[in-house]
């Protein structure tokens, strides 16, 4: 029931044509007529409400009375009337956006917290709302620069370190950053004077030794510095005064040994004295005819010269004989061409001035030379364009007039030039506004005929001009009040109908004008009271439906009434208690899930109210694991083991391994790393690195992957399958030991643990049970009989990476990332010291190679008998090889012992100078505590035997035999046996024995290579090297063969043939063709050789095989030899037609000093008289010894001569060579050849050749004299 309550209140909408000023209930409409309504009716609603408020007071008897249906207030009866009040929505939350709906009720809808910044943690706090906070980009690193951008993340990138100073090692730590520490300069050399220059770096300059005395020799050694020695000046020669100027030097004076005869050469030698012998008369200058009188001595009378040529100026030079050389013909005038007539002479013929160019004027001057000076087109004429074209001459073109411009009238006076007169662009019309465009000509335009008057009417007459009539505003309309403004026209505005009172409707009807009707206040709601007040309009105001209990829904229902019910209490959620209060509300607490362990994840699961505890292991440290009690020591079945480490790299380049036990696939992404140091980094897939997009890395059933520290290139290896943790991350494992254990995501089970900090590295320690081995350059692997989360548990299983995982694979390998492990029992013998020089005592060595950590512990080597009815049973010796406590020839490696750190071990010989009894030393250099001495290592000299690396089962790990023939041994007759297994005693075919005693081991390569044949496998080192990479001599190779041919003949020999190259050393067998010759070595890089006689001319192999490389060390230079063929006398058309020795005829040198320039001349018919050496042509100049015929002796020496000049029909050529060291006399000439070298036409000073009366004569060689 309802108190009667008249309320009436209306507000009509604004009339047609009212200004969108302030109206007259405070409202400011503002834009479009839709908005303007709009505005209204919500003035309207607001009204209403505030009357309904004011009026509607319902009576009631209980709170149910007054239920209005709104969820949105409480409804209550007070003193029998209803009172309705807004229902609370602020639950106190800041982190809610407080609402109500009347149909639900109060709503608290979380707010979004992302600000869209990835460098912020974003977050709301119930008490102070959204927070911000920003991210962490410290890494602690120093050598990053940390930073966040907004949209990609935090980033850590890497510091330049290079300060460009050449003079510093820059380099960066993580905890102090980036450093420049002065490189050091002292090279220990007191030779050099030390510097760095920033820009180029440690410089080591050679000091100046020179003292500035010439009478001392002045050096440098790196060990006690500068010297100056004095220098020898006794040249051993009487015939000298020996004397040294500290400026000048060493001086040897000659003495005196004229004897007065001007015929005579006096001379002094230096062991028997001054010689007086007759003098040459032959002046060595072919331009003079040579004799002596004892009186006035040698006269030399000029030969002639003229040539008839008018074109040359003929001269003769002492040595190179006559000469004609072209006349100058050069007038010195620039107008003449001069050139030169054999018969007439020089001529100047003038030259041609014309150019050809009609625009230039053509002259020559006798010292300038010819000119073309440019003609001037200019014709004075300003209306015409001078030129002038080269073919055709001057040109005067009529310049353009036109300006383009279409309002002028253009034309050209020659004196004054071009004129634009403008034109008239008047047409007479008082309507238009005349003018003219230079591009498109005259314009009429309409005048402007608005007077700016919206109240008149404009126009033109074209002979009065503008106009302006006023407008009639009038609209015929009852509702608008009619008028016309100047500046804005004619106006119809609306008249105004309202009459001040909410509760009538006012209109206008064009026809009959203002109406104000009563407006219906009714709005058919049972819930709201209706009334209206002619000044505030017609108010529904909402009936009060609050009861005052929270734990109702008050609600009103505009047909039926108030309603007040029950609040649902249930909030879906089972880990929630669920209760309401009538005035505190609903309350959902939450269940208690806290198991009281700290390293346990807690939740309830709100569909089951499930509660869980999830064992978080990150929680714990790197040796625990989370579980009921909390955090306890990892156990041996806390390990889940489907995936497991199987390989890692902690040194240098790191990576890790993971193996797949099961036989099905795994996804790892998300798979976690743990280290020592609790640093995590979880795997993420190659194209998902910032790891947001959960890409899947798939781990093949049985198969492996490896992985890398996520970079910040963004590079991997080749081959990888994951990286792990963030970009940059520092997540590393400790060169020095590490914990490495491998978790499934968020740490809820422990895959792996690989507890590796009893990590040995120590290439001299010795390699102890259970220790991890590792070392630079190779990765730590697990046995692959152990790949379990069990057996990787222990050091004993693990070891470097050797041979690769593939069957029978025998190749060595750095790591085996992403494929399987090599096994860890393998060891190779690689290097054996049977015969040191001298005794054998203390020296003696065997070295093994296999992984680091390889258990060879109860391994046996045994040196066993290999030739003879003995074949098969060990070597005893006089002594007992490898004695000690295992029988002779057979020594037990200690148990437990496993391969030092670096893959080498070596078995040493312990005898301390006895055959017996304990020692204390071993003289093998380099043995650390991973090695192992014995009492006896002498193993059997002289070859034919084998050596066996073989477990105690009779499995044989590696057999190597040797014989200094290479000869296979007799093993058919017996065959040694261990465990009543016959062993194999070697592979494939017998490594070369060293000879004897000379101190050479028997070695693989520096890369350890097994290729199952021995031969193959085994070299002779020269240098034995226990514990370090062998050193093999180089491969062999010539270079080289000089002198690279000989005489052929079926008697003589050749000495001193000169091999270079590598790998040449005694005992390597020569042979030239077919046939061996005698060598003798100088080091390991020249053999000098006898060559052997050969009858057949031809060219021949020079090869060299090398038994120190056990056969395989054989090198072969093609046709690198000649045996030559002589022409001279014979019919054979390759012998020169003339060839001659043309001079000098003789001279005298000191022992290697150059000779002078050496000439002889060539004629064969068709092929010298062409100017320019002739194609297919060989010259030599050669020596040997004195009056000897060079077709026969085999020590003459030819080198190679050059084409000089063309010399009539003939070509000459030019040469030198060294003397000889020894002192005597010599022969010396020229040599032909047509064919390459293969045969020659020896030539002499009177010429040779094949005219009959040309033959070669030793008398009519040349002299050389060394002295």
């Amino acid at each position: 029931m309802h108190r009667k309550c008249l309320i009436t209140y209306s507000l009509a909408p604004p009339a047609p044509g009212t200004p969108l000023g302030p109206s007259p209930h405070g409202l400011r409409p503002r834009g479009s007529k839709l908005m303007v309504m709009a505005r209204w009716n919500t003035a309207l609603l607001l009204g209403a409400l505030l009357a309904l408020s004011a009026c509607d007071k319902r009576e009631c008897q209980v709170d149910a009375d007054c239920e209005d249906g709104n969820a949105c207030t409480v409804d209550a009866c007070v003193n029998q009337v209803c009172e309705a009040h807004a229902a609370q929505t602020d639950d106190g939350n800041a982190c809610t956006a407080d609402s109500c709906d009347p149909a639900t009720g109060v709503k608290h809808a979380a707010i979004s917290v992302d600000d869209g910044n990835v460098c912020t943690a974003d977050s709301c706090d119930p008490a102070v709302g959204v927070k911000h906070v920003a991210v962490s980009v410290d890494d602690g690193n120093a050598c990053t620069a940390d930073a966040c951008d907004p949209a990609t993340g935090v980033s850590h990138t890497t510091l330049a370190m290079d300060d460009g100073n050449a003079c510093t090692a820059d380099a960066c730590d993580p905890n102090t950053g980036v450093s420049h520490a002065s490189v050091p300069v002292d090279d220990g050399n007191p030779c050099t004077a030390d510097a760095c220059d920033p820009a180029t770096g440690v410089s080591h300059t050679a000091v100046s030794v020179d003292d500035g005395n010439a009478c001392t020799a002045d050096a440098c050694d790196p060990a006690t510095g500068v010297s100056h020695t004095a220098v020898a000046v006794d040249d051993g020669n009487a015939c000298t005064a020996d004397a040294c100027d500290p400026s000048m030097g060493v001086s040897h004076v000659a003495v005196s040994v004229d004897d007065q005869n001007a015929c005579t050469a006096d001379s002094c030698d230096p062991a028997t004295g001054v010689h007086h012998t007759a003098v040459a008369v032959d002046d060595g200058n072919v331009c003079t005819a040579d004799s002596c009188n004892p009186a006035t001595g040698v006269t030399h009378a000029a030969v002639s010269v003229d040539d008839g040529n008018a074109c040359t100026a003929d001269t003769c030079d002492p040595i190179a004989g006559v000469k004609h050389e072209a006349v100058a013909v050069d007038d010195a005038n620039a107008c003449t061409a001069d050139s030169c007539d054999p018969a007439t002479g020089v001529k100047h013929a003038a030259v041609s001035v014309d150019d050809g160019n009609a625009c230039t004027t053509d002259s020559c001057d006798p010292a300038m030379g010819v000119a073309h000076v440019a003609i001037d087109p200019d014709d004075s004429n300003v209306c015409t364009s001078d030129s002038c074209d080269p073919a055709t001459g001057v040109k005067h073109t009529a310049v353009a007039v036109d300006d383009g411009n279409v309002c002028t009238v253009d034309s050209c006076d020659p004196a004054l030039g071009v004129h634009h007169e403008p034109s008239n662009p008047d047409d007479g019309n008082a309507c238009t506004t005349d003018s003219c465009d230079p591009v498109f000509g005259v314009k009429h335009d309409a005048i402007a005929t608005d007077d700016g008057n919206a109240c008149t009417m404009d126009g033109c007459l074209p002979e009065e001009g503008p106009f302006h009539l006023p407008v009639d505003p009038d609209d015929k309309n009852a509702c608008t009040a009619d008028s016309c403004d100047p500046d804005t026209g004619v106006h119809h505005a609306e008249v105004a109908v309202d009459d001040s009172n909410a509760c009538t409707t006012d209109s206008c009807d064009p026809s009959t004008g203002v109406h104000h009707d009563p407006t219906d206040v009714d709005d058919h709601n049972a819930c709201t009271a209706d009334a209206c007040d002619p000044v505030l309009g017609t108010s529904h105001t909402p009936i009060d439906v609050d009861d005052h209990d929270v734990c109702t829904v008050d609600a009103c229902d505009p047909v039926t009434g108030v309603s007040h019910q029950a609040v649902a209490v249930d909030d879906g959620n089972a880990c929630t208690a669920d209760s309401c209060d009538p005035v505190t509300g609903v309350h959902h607490e939450a269940v208690n899930v806290d198991d009281s362990v700290a390293c346990t994840t807690d939740a309830c699961d709100p569909s089951s109210g499930d509660v869980t505890h999830t064992p978080n292991d990150f929680a714990c440290g790197p040796q625990q694991v989370c579980r009921a009690s909390g955090c306890v020591a990892v156990g041996p079945g806390d390990q889940v083991g489907e995936v497991v480490i199987t390989e890692f790299s902690a040194l240098g380049s790191e990576f890790i391994e993971l193996h797949n036990t099961t036989a099905a696939p795994v996804d790892i992404h998300d798979f976690v790393f743990q280290n020592g140091a609790n640093a995590l980094a979880n795997v993420r897939a190659l194209n998902d690195v910032n790891g947001t997009a959960g890409t899947p890395v798939m781990l093949p059933a049985g198969g492996y992957l490896y992985g890398v520290a996520n970079p910040v290139s963004g590079i991997v290896p080749a081959g990888a399958g994951f990286v792990y943790g963030a970009i940059g991350t520092s997540f590393a494992l400790a060169d020095g030991g590490d914990v490495l254990s491998l978790h499934s995501p968020n740490g809820a089970a422990l895959e792996d643990l690989v507890d590796f900090r009893n990590f040995i590295t120590d290439p001299e320690a010795k390699m102890a049970a259970q220790a991890f081995p590792g070392f630079a350059g190779v990765s730590t692997q697990l046995d692959p009989a152990s790949r379990t989360a069990a057996g990787n548990d222990s050091g004993d299983n693990w070891c470097t990476s050797f041979y690769s995982g593939a069957p029978g694979s025998h190749v060595r390998v750095s790591n085996t990332a992403g494929a399987a492990n090599g096994s860890c029992s393998v060891a190779v013998i690689n290097e054996a010291f049977i015969d040191p020089a001298s005794t054998d005592d203390g020296k003696a060595f065997l070295e093994l190679v296999g992984p680091a950590g390889a258990p060879v512990g109860g391994l046996k080597v045994e040196d066993v008998e290999g030739k003879g009815t003995s074949a098969g049973a060990r070597n005893a010796g006089a002594t007992g090889d490898l004695n000690g406590t295992d029988p002779a020839g057979e020594l037990t490696l200690p148990a437990g012992w496993r391969i030092p750190a670096d893959g080498v071990l070596v078995i040493a010989d312990g005898v301390n100078g006895t055959t017996s009894g304990s020692f204390t030393a071993s003289l093998v250099p380099g043995l650390g505590a991973g090695d192992v001495t014995v009492r006896d290592m002498d193993l059997e000299n002289s070859g034919g035997d084998s050596i066996i690396l073989a477990a105690p089962s009779g499995t044989v790990w590696d057999a190597v035999g040797h014989d200094p023939a290479g000869a296979a041994l007799d093993v058919s007759a017996t065959t040694f046996k261990i465990n009543n297994l016959a062993l194999l005693m070697y592979e494939g075919q017998t490594a070369i024995t060293p000879t004897d005693n000379v101190g050479y081991a028997l070695c693989r390569d520096a890369l350890s290579s097994d290729t199952d044949n021995n031969r193959n496998d085994f070299h002779v080192c020269t240098t034995p090297s226990p514990g370090q990479a062998n050193i093999l001599p180089a491969a062999t190779n010539i270079t080289s063969v000089t002198p690279n041919n000989t005489v052929a003949s079926g008697a003589a020999t050749t000495t001193n043939v000169v091999i270079t190259g590598t790998g040449l050393a005694s005992g390597a067998t020569v042979k030239f063709g077919t046939v061996s010759a005698t060598c003798t070595a100088t080091g390991t890089t020249q053999l000098t050789c006898t060559a052997p006689a050969n009858a057949t001319v031809g060219r021949v192999d020079v090869s060299v095989s090398n038994t120190l490389r056990g056969g395989g060390g054989a090198a072969s230079a093609s046709n690198a030899f000649t045996y030559t063929g002589s022409l001279n006398g014979s019919a054979n058309p390759l012998q020169a037609d003339y060839c001659n020795l043309q001079f000098p005829g003789s001279f005298t040198l000191a022992p290697g000093a150059a000779t002078p320039v050496v000439y002889g001349q060539l004629f064969e018919a068709g092929l010298t008289e062409a100017p320019g050496a002739p194609a297919g042509t060989m010259a030599q100049l050669g020596y040997g010894p004195s009056a000897s015929n060079p077709t026969l002796v085999t020590t003459w020496r030819f080198y190679d001569a050059s084409y000089n000049v063309q010399v009539g029909n003939n070509d000459e050529y030019q040469g030198s060579f060294t003397a000889p060291a020894t002192i005597g006399a010599y022969s010396y000439t020229y040599r032909f050849s047509f064919d390459s070298g293969l045969n020659w036409t020896y030539c002499d000073l009177n010429g040779a050749g094949s005219n009959g009366s040309l033959p070669l004569e030793t008398t009519q060689l040349g002299v050389m004299t060394v002295q």
